[in-house]
C-alpha cells in the first residue's frame, strides 16, 4: 500500500445531507485486545470523502485517508445515522455497531 486507506459505501444521494452538518464516516483501528478506537473522522485534514455515483438503492461514496504514517493493522469505516430533516433519519446500511468490512494494511 502507498499509505492510503480507501473504502466505499452506499449512502444518501448528494444534496440530501451536507457533510459539514455532522459526521459522515469515521475510521477505526483494531487493538491487539480486539477493541476498536477512532483514528480519524471525515473532518480530519488527511481524509477526503467523494461522491462516486449512483449504485444499488443509493449513491456510492468513497473515503481516502492518507495520514503522515499509516501503522499496519486492521481498519474499518463506521457510518453514523444522520437526521436529514424532512427526509427523516437515513440509515441504508446497518449502522449500530456495524462497519464496512475491515481492511488489513
Amino acid at each position: 500500500t502507498d499509505g492510503t486507506l480507501t473504502g466505499r459505501w452506499i449512502d444518501a444521494f448528494p444534496g440530501l445531507f451536507v457533510p459539514a452538518d455532522g459526521q459522515v464516516v469515521e475510521i477505526q483501528r483494531r487493538h491487539p485486545d480486539g477493541r476498536w478506537s477512532v483514528v480519524a473522522w471525515d473532518d480530519d485534514r488527511y481524509v477526503e470523502v467523494h461522491a462516486v455515483g449512483p449504485e444499488a438503492s443509493g449513491y456510492a461514496w468513497e473515503v481516502r485517508w492518507k495520514p503522515p504514517t499509516l501503522p499496519p493493522g486492521t481498519y474499518r469505516l463506521t457510518l453514523p445515522a444522520r437526521d436529514l430533516g424532512n427526509e427523516g433519519r437515513f440509515a441504508p446500511v446497518p449502522r449500530t455497531d456495524v462497519a464496512v468490512p475491515a481492511t488489513e494494511c
